[in-house]
């Protein structure tokens, strides 16, 4: 599985990514991961397995680009992306699966 970079640029903003347990919802319900654009901060959650953080980190990357490029994606719709996004970038050698080796 691909290394979670600690930073990332989307669009004119530089996005630190950060871990933490748990992540609450304004509702108390605990999530995987959390985009706050007020402080540019990617949280996930650093007790899930690589697989899950690795989606997640794609899940809240695209809630960032959603932000800057204000396309209003409903949160059902970035789910989907972010699933398919993060099959695609594995199943087609992009990011190598765990344990494997960058080509």
């Amino acid at each position: 599985m691909s290394t979670i970079p600690k930073r990332i640029k989307v669009g004119p903003f530089r996005y630190k990514v950060t871990y933490r347990t748990p992540i609450l919802a304004d509702d108390n319900t605990r999530l995987s991961g959390q985009c706050d654009h007020t402080n540019l901060r990617i949280v996930l959650d650093h007790t899930s397995k690589k697989p899950r953080q690795f989606e997640t980190f794609i899940h809240e990357a695209l809630h960032a680009m959603d932000y800057v490029a204000h396309t209003d994606l409903r949160e059902e719709q970035v789910a989907q992306l972010s699933m398919v996004l993060t099959a695609f970038l594995l199943d087609n050698g992009f990011i190598p699966a765990e344990g494997e080796q960058a080509a």
